[in-house]
């Protein structure tokens, strides 16, 4: 589990960001790439920006990283839960206001992180195009609580 590690892209990362690039190539003008400022984000936002946009500079937001995990970054899933059971369990609640002991985000903190960049770049680029690249934790709390506040429950 990385969280905000600040590991590389490995070769299959980077063959799925040359494939992504490739497939933005081919829509209309992109005005701006966003990324997360981890290594893994920024070198998928460069290879989009070079081959679909002409080179365009590439702006790094640190709203847009992964959720910092604490304690279990680093861990691998299956051994978390014998190692750092508190955070584990923290990690595994489902209450989106649980925070993961070792300085972690609750799911929560996360999706205000990142909507509040998602809001600043939107305010910025009316009516154009951009790319945002960022992270699966990110993507699925901002899908989760998309779903949650349709619910009519909510």
């Amino acid at each position: 589990m990385q969280g905000q590690l600040d590991g590389e892209l490995n070769d299959f990362g980077r063959q799925q960001a040359t494939k992504v690039a490739d497939r933005l190539s081919k829509e209309p003008k992109i005005a701006a790439v966003y990324t997360s400022d981890l290594k893994r984000a920024l070198e998928t936002a460069k290879t989009i920006a070079s081959i679909c946009c002409g080179g365009l500079e590439v702006v790094q937001d640190m709203d847009l990283r992964e959720r910092h995990l604490g304690d279990l970054q680093g861990l691998e899933l299956r051994k978390s839960a014998k190692v750092k059971p508190e955070a584990y369990q923290a990690f595994v609640s489902r209450r989106r206001d649980q925070d993961i002991p070792g300085g972690g985000e609750s799911i929560d903190r996360l999706y205000e992180r990142c909507t509040s960049a998602l809001e600043r770049i939107g305010q910025k680029h009316i009516g154009e195009r951009v790319v945002v690249v960022t992270h699966g934790g990110v993507l699925r709390a901002l899908h989760a609580k998309g779903k949650t506040s349709q619910d009519p429950e909510c």
